[in-house]
Parts: structure tokens; sequence; C-alpha cells
């Protein structure tokens, strides 16, 4: 409609194409907004700082455009972050096992914290049940399209691209090293030049917390023993819950450090292996601003 608008005579194809990327670029938009919104409930300034760190990450605005398994990964890794946080924890397993199955089966890697903070939130039953269901039916539908997909003409077979994939690299002992090989240092490199400051920011934060944790004690205990303390309030509780936050806070990051270590040690190595840890760097960012901030 723009390019009729404009006069521009563009191909079939071309419209196709900028059309998808736009609308994926438009979703995942709408899905980081969501987990600034997460965050800001949880920790009001972290929330804040993400908005800005995301809005001038280029290595986050190239990957939510791009056609890629592990774009949609990243997606879904958003969505169950967002749901991690406010205690939907049902929905951060549905997100998880569509992002394994209809996604990238690798990106099960950055989904494990999540399934272990359900599994804290509301049981290890409850969290099996709503996985294993939600398997089921997913898998169901992906080997459903893929036998279609697949079968022979005037023949009919059952295909699985999840299990194909997971058969090729792990149990057939396909090797990685045919489509090219990086030393340990490519990721690092890799993070530094999409994320700059971003990047440096991250690996700080678990410092950072650390600094405003202790600081923050070291108040309270001096207001306790000056007796300016409020009497009405319990500084043993406002501590705890400082800890909780910032706690909740990093927990949810580890999908960043997790990934990275897993595909460090594998020798091919590919920049679009990291997209679905890319807005876990960005709140890494955000939490050791506000930290120091603190």
């Amino acid at each position: 409609a723009l390019a009729w608008g404009l006069g521009v005579k563009w191909s079939v194809g071309r419209v196709a194409f900028t059309t998808t990327r736009v609308s994926l670029a438009t979703i995942h938009a709408v899905l980081e907004a969501d987990l600034c919104v997460a965050v800001y409930d949880t920790h009001k300034l972290t929330g804040t700082v993400l908005m800005v760190v995301l809005a001038s990450a280029s290595g986050s605005a190239m990957a939510a455009s791009a056609l890629l398994p592990s774009s949609f990964a990243m997606a879904c890794a958003t969505k169950a972050c967002a749901a991690t946080l406010r205690g939907k924890h049902r929905v951060a397993c549905v997100a998880c096992v569509i992002a394994v199955v209809f996604g990238w089966p690798f990106s099960g890697v950055a989904m494990v914290p999540f399934g272990l903070y359900s599994i804290y939130g509301i049981g290890f039953v409850a969290t099996l049940k709503c996985v294993a269901a939600c398997a089921t039916l997913a898998m169901s539908v992906s080997v459903a399209c893929d036998s279609y997909m697949y079968s022979m003409p005037g023949s009919f077979r059952i295909v699985s691209s999840v299990v194909n994939l997971v058969r090729y690299n792990l149990a057939s002992g396909g090797k990685s090293e045919l489509y090219g090989v990086e030393g340990a240092e490519y990721y690092v490199k890799n993070l530094a030049l999409n994320f700059q400051l971003a990047f440096a920011l991250a690996c700080s934060a678990p410092f950072a917390v650390a600094v405003a944790v202790a600081t923050k004690a070291f108040v309270l205990r001096s207001l306790a023993r000056s007796g300016k303390a409020p009497k009405n309030i319990k500084l043993t509780t406002v501590m705890e819950k400082y800890r909780n936050t910032w706690r909740t806070l990093l927990f949810v990051c580890t999908p960043f450090p997790l990934v990275v270590a897993f595909f460090t040690a594998i020798p091919h190595k590919e920049e679009r292996f990291l997209y679905m840890i890319y807005p876990f760097v960005c709140l890494s960012a955000a939490i050791a601003t506000a930290a120091f901030a603190e």
C-alpha cells in the first residue's frame, strides 16, 4: 500500500520480504516493551534503563527482523522472561516449549533457568504437567506438518525435523567443524561489537549487585545504630526484600552466561547462535547500571 501510494513499482517478492521483516521487528518491539514493563514492576530504575538500552541496541534490532530460528527463539525467551518476573510460570513454560519445538531445539539451553524457576514457583509436578502437555501438543503439530511436507508423493512416512536435527548433531556424531571453526574469543568479540558499553556493563552485573546490596546493608545498619530508623518498619524485612529483588533479576539473566559458555565449547560458531540471549545482555547491562546508581 505504501509503495502504491508513493508510486514505487516493487515486485511481489520484495514487498513480501519487506513486510515480513517489518512484521517481525514489530512483534519483537511489542515483546521487548512487555519485558520492560515486567522489569519496571520489579525494579523501577532497572526497567527504565532497560528501555533505553534496548532502544539503542543495534544487535537486538538486527536480530529481531531476521527470519531465523534463533530470532524466533529470542522472541519466546523474551516472553518467558517477562512471564517469569510476573509469576506466570505456566506461560513461561509454554513459551519455552514453543521456542524448542517450533524454533530451534538448542535454544533449550537458554530455557533451562525458566524451567528451574517454575519448579521453585509452582512445584515440580505442576511444571512437569505443563511442559509435558504443551510439548505433546506442539510435537504433534510439528510432526504432522513435517510428515506432510517431506513425504514422497504416493507414500507417507512420519518425519520430525526436531528429532532429525538433534539426532544429526548428537546421536550420529555430526561434526560442526565441517562448517568452519572459530576461537574461544569469537563470541566475546561479537557481543562487544554489537553492544559496546552495554556488554561491558552486562559482564559486571553480579559485581554491581553485590556492591549495591553491601551498600544498602551498611546504610540500614547505620540507621539502626543511630536510632533514626522509623519504628514502624523492620529493617531486616526491607533488606530481605531488597536482596530478593536483585536475586530475581540476576537469575532471569542466567541464560546469558549459560548460552555463551555452551556455544563457546562448540568448535563451529555463528553470530546467530546467540540471538536468543540478546535481551538478557541488555537486561544485565540495565541491572548493572541501576545497581551502580543505587
